[in-house]
């Protein structure tokens, strides 16, 4: 992904629609062609691709497809141009597992800036996660799993605005994001992958990878990506029955939870030469801050782990891994050590 190439889609609906302005998010896929979702541009009377904030290109509809693919490409006859086409690929769904590495960047309303005579102008947010294999086998649609979660809002997804946003994974551009399913979660995106093009005609196809510059043909298909695992570390990752998940960067202004960091760190930094895995359970209302917590208090506990471990475990603590957290969860604002089994939030282990 190259940040240079993101950009917002301005659309102006008219006069006659209660919300004139509205705001999308696509990618310069080649030379002046740009990838959106469907939907971010349907009925608009005039579309506008916005870069850095600032630089502002009128833009016209080249490729809408149904909304059932969802997927649209805008030109512009100004301003920057790609030098070079994406690479563009597609998930295999033959195995479950996981694609990690994934990146998405766009315009949420939740970063909103400010408004001007209704046309919007908002800050970019940067999304990490992994792809779930498994997930939309039926509908055909990927996930993005975020690892961000938005505070959310009631009656509406913090995430509008956000749809038309690249979606890379490895470097391969592999759909965008298309909708935000309130019912599952905060940090659930909805991915319409290139797959998606089977249910339009050949022709459309055609002209689709034509105009991104992509050779794509039944001789010639699109590259497959698989989840990546490497060699020893991935053998005793499936042994243990975890996943590893890249750790998300800690707030630079965390402040005022000296005492619970100190406490957590303290009951699994013991249980390191345990036989015994411990468990450490964080509760409190919505948005006091236990995700940022627990990622403080993994940080630390990988930062130990590398000075004091010279082996597997300390390689992989400095590439900043660590086990994925445990399904479970219940409501509740301090640490708490708790038996293996425990019906709780599993947000970090000592092993």
């Amino acid at each position: 992904m190259e940040l240079s190439r993101v950009l917002e889609v301005v659309c102006d609906r008219g006069t006659n629609v209660r919300e004139r302005w509205s705001v999308g998010s696509g990618y310069l896929v080649s030379e002046r062609v740009v990838l959106t979702a469907a939907h971010v541009v349907t009925g608009a009377e005039s579309i506008w691709v916005r870069f850095g904030g600032q630089r502002e290109f009128p833009a016209a509809s080249l490729l809408v497809t149904p909304g059932e693919v969802d997927l649209a490409l805008l030109e512009t006859t100004d301003g920057p141009a790609a030098e070079r086409p994406t690479p563009c690929g597609t998930v295999a769904r033959d195995v479950p597992g996981q694609i990690g590495e994934c990146r998405a960047v766009g315009f949420p309303q939740f970063k909103e800036l400010r408004s001007e005579g209704g046309r919007r102008l908002r800050d970019s947010v940067q999304v990490d996660g992994y792809i779930p294999i498994a997930e939309g086998l039926i509908s055909g649609f990927l996930t993005l799993r975020a690892m961000m979660l938005p505070r959310a809002q009631t009656g509406e997804s913090e995430w509008a605005g956000m749809s038309g946003a690249a979606v890379f994974a490895r470097d391969t551009l592999v759909g965008v994001v298309t909708e935000h399913h309130l019912a599952e979660g905060e940090g659930s995106l909805t991915v319409t992958p290139f797959d998606r093009l089977h249910l339009v005609d050949g022709q459309t196809r055609d002209r689709f990878w034509r105009s991104l510059s992509v050779s794509v043909s039944p001789g010639s298909p699109l590259p497959v990506l698989r989840p990546a695992e490497s060699g020893a570390s991935g053998a005793q990752a499936r042994k243990a029955g975890v996943s590893r998940l890249t750790l998300p960067d800690r707030l630079a202004d965390f402040i005022g939870r000296g005492g619970e960091l100190e406490r957590i760190v303290g009951l699994l930094a013991d249980a390191g030469g345990a036989a015994k895995r411990t468990t450490v359970m964080i509760w409190g209302q919505p948005g006091v801050g236990k995700s940022q917590l627990a990622v403080h208090a993994a940080h630390e506990l990988l930062a130990g782990r590398t000075q004091a471990d010279g082996g597997d475990r300390g390689r992989s603590a400095a590439r900043g891994h660590l086990p994925r957290p445990g399904p479970a969860s219940r409501p509740g604002g301090t640490a708490r050590g708790v038996p293996r089994g425990h019906a709780g939030r599993a947000v970090c282990r000592g092993a």
